[in-house]
């Protein structure tokens, strides 16, 4: 398996890291031992520090008390995770461990990624097997939780264990895991039952062990069980979609069973995660990991039936097209399809809903093969054991509800069928990375089986776009939304793009953004992993958070409704009563309500656990408890306002103080420590793109007096895309003596400004002032707010950035950026109605 470039990348900087440790745990020993309880040397942190030159840190230790490194690998779906883990295993077991045997607790979140982790790790003519077996020197031993290893097992081999994310966790505190009930076959780990002298001191090594009875009594056996196997071996943990082991008891058993060493994956980690390595879907776009563009296409017919012959009419051409690419010495590709409906289960199948059964009848109908045609529910499993790469294997349509969401790699499905007309957006959003991954990591040159493709039935196009975003968000492809087509069966003819106009076709045109250093790299600013893990939470003050005096009480209401004499009115209610509920303080619930916000969960307890000691003063718990959903939306409110910050026009209220909140602190401090910087960089990901799209008989844009426009970037501009502010406006900087060119972003499009609050930016016109030269001196990116949201928060935050963006564009050197950039700078206005003109002139004209 050839490595790719970005993956060559990640392991570079984990060898990196662990020469980093290396070297500080060679200065920690340099610490008399006396001295080492009371001199801190954490040496994972300071190894990161260096590796990476940031301060952000999360120490992690486990249950022994000791400093464990735990850091993660932040890959995008398709970018192949799985395959960096293996290899990383054998870096840390030769660098870190200095051998080449010993325990790995590998923990996966579901059944379908255990099993395919499994069959994977198992076959020893798989890439992922051959690292293992290169790390190990060839004594690899692949265990599941059942399984029985002796000693000797650990001892000449790594030894693998495969376990789920559920199987490892305690439900409470007083439940004990299935992994430690004795099991007589690890005796062999342990001393002889009878020889307490070493149990005792084995228990003082390892005081997490559990015994049989309590650690009191004067004979004391630790229990051969499984977990405790694991906590005297101190494993090297793989934690496998790391986001979803977020809760304070997944972190509790992790650090129980005495890690070593924890690499976390994840393609949208934790906040609080420490990201060594990020890796953008770029990346794999450019190392020909994903198939990209993505094709949309929403049928608008009331039969489903449309739809899915659409869906399949598309495998047939992409069929043909892989038939000719193999007939030329090519790679075997059979395109496939994945088919959403609405309902699977045996009792369903009633024709109220579209069922899997329909659609399997309906494919039959149009003349598909039965045997073409597999359903996978989680009833009906007829892809079990069956190899979808093979040759002889004939499926090309899957029929499914939701039993693909995860754990899927067959990079042979391109098309995508949504027939479930009320949920789909939402089956959209789970199951786009499905059809992305491009066969054997290669384009193929033809272009139609190097993309992919979606058809929706009965959906508002916006809807699905949306989705697609939140999808490409779940996936951690994220910068890729810009590689998203949307087509439509609605009668404008077919799908065309757009050119720059000639006198522009030779130019590339640049903006600046905010982005993050990382040492000698830049990489784009998010929100999750660059602002919210720097707010200073300490300095978040409660001292002004109230909720209004009522005296109100959660009630509860039953009444019977029966039918009465009354013609015009049948129904007649028979009786009525009202109960009043006593609810319990249970500051869990605050904390959930206020995830999306804090998804810390350690820091949302604190806040909450003060938000009732205040409350408290006021009010009984009862009251807290009653009033629970009222004060949480409160709370929300509040803390919005703390974190986001606040402004106010002053022409509407001059005496509330404008607030950039704690997260604006933290962003703007950030920049002063140069860590943010506001950068423009010759590449695609800065580049306005090179065309657009639009149909062939949409209505184009043209001047009030019914000629052309003449100083649009691209040569046409579909009238729909402009709302009538936004065609006023575009329609006057047409006729600007002193403007160069316009272009009018398009919903989706790829160039945004991330600022401090989550939401991005994306403004809606970029402009250039002509320089004497008819070259561009500088380019006007302009915010367009009507007349009702002028003074509104999000319009004067917007302004508040533009402010940063025009300060810190003044540090920049254009000029060293290339001849295109001579004369040039850029700008950030908003343009506000009914003063729009007067902003305009005064931007074109002095």
């Amino acid at each position: 398996m050839q490595i790719k470039d970005y993956q060559q990348r990640v392991l570079d900087r984990l060898k990196a890291y662990l020469d980093a440790l290396t070297t500080h745990e060679a200065i920690r020993q340099q610490i008399p031992v006396q001295l080492r309880q009371t001199v801190t040397y954490d040496v994972p942190r300071k190894a990161w520090e260096q590796v990476t030159g940031r301060d952000t840190y999360q120490s992690y230790q486990n249950a022994l008390g000791e400093d464990v490194p735990h850091i993660c690998f932040k890959v995008p779906t398709g970018g192949g995770k799985t395959y960096l883990a293996t290899r990383a295993i054998e870096l840390i077991q030769h660098k870190f461990h200095g051998e080449q045997t010993g325990l790995v607790l590998w923990i996966v979140p579901t059944k379908s990624i255990y099993r395919q982790t499994l069959e994977a790790l198992n076959n020893k003519h798989h890439p992922y097997r051959h690292s293992l077996d290169k790390a190990s020197g060839g004594h690899t031993l692949i265990v599941e939780k059942d399984m029985l290893f002796t000693q000797s097992d650990v001892r000449e081999n790594l030894v693998v264990l495969l376990l789920m994310l559920q199987g490892s966790n305690r439900k409470n505190r007083e439940t004990e895991l299935k992994v430690f009930k004795g099991r007589g076959g690890f005796m062999n780990f342990f001393p002889d039952e009878g020889n307490q002298s070493e149990h005792r001191a084995l228990y003082e090594k390892v005081p997490n062990l559990t015994f049989e009875g309590g650690t009191d009594q004067f004979f004391l056996t630790i229990k051969p069980s499984l977990g405790n196997v694991v906590r005297l071996l101190k494993p090297l943990i793989i934690l496998d979609e790391s986001h979803r082991a977020s809760s304070e008891l997944s972190h509790e058993t992790l650090s129980d069973f005495n890690p070593s060493f924890v690499l976390e994956l994840s393609a949208t980690p934790k906040p609080d995660s420490n990201i060594l390595v990020n890796v953008s879907g770029q990346e794999l776009h450019q190392e020909e990991m994903i198939k990209l563009d993505l094709h949309v296409t929403t049928k608008d017919s009331i039969e489903w039936q449309n739809t899915l012959l659409a869906g399949v009419e598309k495998i047939r051409q992409l069929t043909a097209q892989a038939d000719e690419y193999r007939n030329n010495g090519n790679p075997y590709i059979r395109p496939i399809g994945v088919i959403s409906v609405e309902r699977t289960g045996k009792k369903e199948d009633t024709g109220q809903y579209i069922h899997a059964n329909n659609a399997r009848d309906y494919l039959i109908q149009i003349g598909i093969h039965p045997q073409a045609i597999a359903i996978k529910t989680a009833d009906v499993d007829e892809l079990k054991g069956v190899d979808l790469l093979s040759e002889t294997c004939p499926i090309q349509y899957i029929i499914t509800k939701d039993a693909l969401k995860e754990g899927w790699d067959c990079p042979f499905a391109y098309v995508l069928v949504l027939l479930n007309n009320t949920k789909s957006v939402t089956q959209l959003q789970q199951l786009i990375g499905r059809i992305l991954r491009q066969p054997y990591a290669k384009k193929t040159g033809v272009l139609a089986l190097d993309e992919s493709y979606v058809f929706c039935h009965q959906q508002a196009p916006k809807a699905v776009v949306e989705a697609i975003a939140k999808g490409f968000r779940q996936e951690g492809l994220d910068d890729l939304t810009a590689h998203v087509i949307r087509e439509s069966d609605s009668g404008r003819g077919e799908l065309v793009k757009v050119p720059y106009r000639q006198e522009f076709a030779d130019w590339t045109i640049y903006l600046p953004r905010f982005v993050v250093r990382e040492g000698d790299t830049i990489r784009p600013i998010s929100y999750m992993m660059d602002v919210l893990p720097h707010i200073q939470w300490d300095n978040l003050s409660l001292d002004d958070f109230q909720i209004n005096k009522t005296s109100s009480r959660s009630q509860e209401h039953r009444l019977t409704i029966g039918l009465g004499t009354s013609t015009y009115n049948p129904l007649l209610q028979r009786d009525f009563e009202e109960f009043e509920i006593r609810n319990d303080l249970n500051p869990d619930f605050f904390v959930r309500q206020l995830s999306d916000i804090i998804p810390n969960e350690w820091r949302a307890r604190r806040i909450v656990n003060r938000m009732i000691d205040k409350l408290r003063l006021s009010y009984a718990p009862d009251e807290i408890a009653n009033r629970a959903v009222e004060i949480s939306e409160e709370l929300r409110l509040y803390l919005t306002k703390k974190i986001d910050g606040y402004f106010v026009n002053p022409q509407n209220n001059e005496d509330v103080i404008d607030s950039i909140g704690l997260a604006g602190e933290a962003f703007l401090e950030r920049i002063r420590d140069n860590e943010i910087i506001f950068f423009l960089e010759k590449t695609s990901d800065y580049a306005l793109p090179r065309f657009i799209t639009q149909y062939e008989e949409d209505k184009i844009l043209i001047r009030n007096n019914n000629k052309p426009i003449q100083k649009s970037l691209f040569e046409d501009v579909p009238e729909s895309q402009l709302n009538g502010l936004e065609r006023n406006i575009a329609l006057y900087l047409d006729e600007q003596h002193n403007l160069l060119w316009w272009y009018r972003h398009l919903v989706g499009a790829k160039y945004n400004l991330q600022g401090w609050r989550n939401n991005r930016i994306f403004t809606d016109f970029v402009t250039a002032y002509k320089h004497e030269s008819e070259e561009y001196s500088t380019v006007y990116v302009l915010e367009v707010k009507g007349q009702h949201l002028s003074g509104n928060d999000d319009t004067l935050y917007k302004q508040e950035i533009f402010k940063i963006c025009n300060r810190e564009g003044l540090k920049m050197r254009w000029d060293e950026l290339g001849a295109e950039f001579k004369y040039n700078k850029v700008e950030f206005h908003m343009v506000l109605e009914p003063e729009w003109k007067q902003k305009i002139n005064k931007l074109f004209n002095g």
